[in-house]
């Protein structure tokens, strides 16, 4: 009764809850940036939580709304697409393939590829094995040594090249570059999940601001 008199409390006073995860992270300080500055009178509280855990801290009321790629585990939760983003390839700028508009799958062939482990988010890893081997392309993987890495160290330092969604090329530092992957791809989709049988007003003026956000983005 606490707990939920706590909630009740904050969603009154008009503090939202933003559950999110790693993958998403380059995804959720523009989000968050641009609802707060349309609607001031929201609180965001951000709260990083493992994907695979995102699901049920919403459906638990640890956290209002959740930012989610390659969102499972959805029952009693709505799911609604908020964006849709190509993925590419993160290379060194000397890289033969730097240059290039797009690359395939295929071009990837006798190069290790930078990947986080499976448990941290195993339908994208799932999903991108399958793709490469769909393209006739075996990587070897290399597990990345950070588990967040904005720098991407791990490509910088030579140890492979790494598949991320487009929401990363303004954030990459220099010496690094990302060119699209060919025919879309590995396309990553970015979710945003809520409990519907929970009265929220404040949560629900985050949605329509993000929704807001997302269209402006296309």
């Amino acid at each position: 009764l606490r707990d939920r008199a706590r909630r009740l409390a904050s969603a009154q006073a008009g503090v939202v809850r933003l559950g999110y995860s790693r993958s998403t992270a380059f995804d959720t300080a523009p989000l968050v940036s641009a609802v707060t500055e349309a609607r001031p009178e929201l609180r965001v509280e951000v709260r990083e939580v493992p994907s695979r855990q995102l699901p049920q801290a919403v459906r638990d009321g640890d956290v209002d709304v959740a930012l989610s790629r390659w969102a499972h585990d959805t029952d009693q939760l709505f799911a609604h697409t908020l964006r849709r983003l190509r993925s590419g390839v993160i290379l060194r700028t000397g890289d033969a393939l730097a240059g290039r508009a797009e690359v395939a799958l295929g071009d990837l062939a006798g190069r290790s590829l930078v990947m986080h482990r499976r448990e941290d988010a195993p339908a994208r890893h799932d999903a991108t094995l399958a793709a490469c081997a769909e393209a006739g392309v075996e990587p070897e993987i290399v597990t990345t040594r950070l588990p967040f890495d904005p720098l991407f160290t791990d490509v910088a330092q030579g140890r492979g090249v790494q598949i991320a969604s487009e929401s990363i090329r303004g954030a990459l530092p220099a010496g690094l570059t990302w060119v699209p992957l060919a025919s879309g791809v590995l396309e990553q989709r970015v979710d945003l999940l809520w409990d519907p049988a929970r009265a929220h007003p404040a949560r629900d003026a985050f949605l329509d601001e993000a929704r807001a956000w997302a269209g402006a983005q296309r």
